[in-house]
């Protein structure tokens, strides 16, 4: 994950420079209670990522339920049929990609573990779409690019896979 974070930064080094904001143009906030202020704040920041969590199984669910992932299992066991890829492993993957807990744990029941291993990989580097929505929320404020951060999130994800697709040749 480190290393393949690294080369994501690396790869998006020469994008854009960007006005980074210093202390001195940041606008002073009046905080009258510090303490109530950050627990609240501490507080409906669980409760959203809660809420994230919970969605994004519930989306799970109704897209195993009504096969609206059907088509894109058939398109994912293209392009990972060279890698002798089963049915568990396509699933597990794309349930990742919306929730990584729950394609986790298809893709650990899987027999293959050296694809399995760097399927998983991939999904827990990208986050899954809930873990994605959830950084949405805070870095909007930021102004950070939302097309940008996808695509280094997606980069993530490629080299994850990469990486430890080679390791487990080399070190099993």
């Amino acid at each position: 994950h480190i290393l393949s974070a690294i080369l994501s930064c690396l790869t998006f080094r020469f994008y854009k420079k960007s006005n980074v904001k210093t202390m001195q143009n940041l606008p002073k906030i009046k905080v009258d209670n510090p303490l109530y202020e950050s627990m609240y704040s501490s507080i409906i920041s669980v409760l959203i990522v809660g809420g994230f969590i919970s969605i994004s199984y519930v989306l799970v669910d109704i897209l195993i339920d009504f096969n609206i992932l059907y088509p894109l299992e058939k398109l994912f066991s293209l392009i990972f049929k060279p890698l002798n890829v089963d049915n568990t492993q396509v699933k597990g993957f794309l349930y990742g990609l919306v929730e990584c807990t729950r394609g986790s744990q298809l893709l650990a029941l899987s027999s293959n573990k050296q694809l399995s291993v760097s399927l998983a990989t991939s999904i827990i580097s990208f986050g899954g779409l809930s873990i994605f929505l959830q950084s949405i929320i805070y870095l909007k404020k930021a102004n950070v690019n939302i097309l940008i951060f996808l695509l280094g999130k997606l980069l993530h994800l490629v080299y994850s896979f990469i990486i430890s697709y080679v390791a487990f040749i080399l070190i099993f």
